[in-house]
């Protein structure tokens, strides 16, 4: 029951997302599902629950952690499931993570299981709306909710371990970027920013023309020309971290003393 309810909000919320595209200064997103973790706290005029939420949409899958429950109205509910699922409208300012405070409206009735629909919430500072309607299911439970709901969120963490990665090829024994190496970088940059990934890892490598130790100092210059052009795009030192192979870790394997280009490169991965 509550995974064929769970699959018809879902269904709702991106039939309504569609229909939202024409938001001013906004865009669809993606769909926020959250289910309850654990027993919480009811004190009538206040509840408390905890939550795992999951991301998905544009961008990387993200998992959330928090609590949700109404923070001034009537909460006389017990339930031992629930499960809400939202659209997430960003507008141009937004942040890349929906960590934050969300307030709204909130209304359910339950007898074992029933509905509960969640309108209008806003995030707080990070440009995030979760609207218009989050319509979501109680299983095992019975009573009813009214009043102003909330959601915390906690931070983000990706769901993915694969890094993107995005490859720039140099000219022979040149470290400075192509114009089409500039157009990677520039690629890598606009996806670091829209996604607000936690690390960047560049590494600079060579083919097998030359000696080991000539060409572990080009793979060295590729991968700082790369850092340098990635950090004036906006991506933080602190966020950069290089290596270097020389002509060792070969994308396409050759013997020693062939100028292979597509082994003359230097990778950014982002996650």
């Amino acid at each position: 029951m509550k995974k064929i309810l769970m699959s018809l909000a879902v269904a709702i919320a991106m039939l309504f997302a569609v229909g939202g595209q024409a938001k001013a200064d906004g865009y669809i997103d993606g769909v926020l599902t959250c289910n309850q973790t654990g027993p919480g706290v009811t004190y009538v005029l206040f509840s408390s629950m905890p939550v795992s939420c999951a991301y998905a949409g544009v961008g990387p899958a993200q998992t959330y952690s928090g609590t949700m429950g109404v923070l001034l109205g009537v909460d006389l509910e017990y339930a031992q499931k629930r499960a809400m699922a939202y659209w997430v409208i960003g507008g141009a300012s937004a942040s890349p993570a929906l960590t934050g405070n969300y307030v709204g409206v909130r209304g359910s009735a339950t007898f074992l299981a029933g509905p509960a629909v969640q309108a209008g919430l806003a995030g707080a500072g990070n440009g995030f709306y979760l609207v218009p309607m989050g319509l979501g299911v109680q299983e095992v439970g019975i009573g009813g909710t009214l009043g102003i709901a909330y959601l915390q969120l906690g931070a983000a963490s990706p769901a993915a371990a694969m890094a993107q990665t995005f490859v720039v090829y140099f000219n022979f024994n040149k470290s400075d970027l192509t114009a089409d190496g500039q157009k990677v970088v520039d690629n890598a940059v606009a996806y670091y920013k829209k996604t607000g990934a936690l690390k960047v890892a560049v590494a600079g490598y060579t083919d097998t023309s030359g000696t080991a130790a000539y060409n572990m100092g080009l793979s060295h210059r590729r991968a700082d020309t790369v850092r340098a052009a990635l950090i004036k795009g906006g991506v933080p030192a602190a966020k950069i971290s290089t290596a270097w192979y020389g002509k060792t870790n070969l994308a396409v394997p050759t013997p020693d003393g062939v100028k292979e280009p597509r082994n003359r490169r230097a990778t950014i991965a982002i996650q």
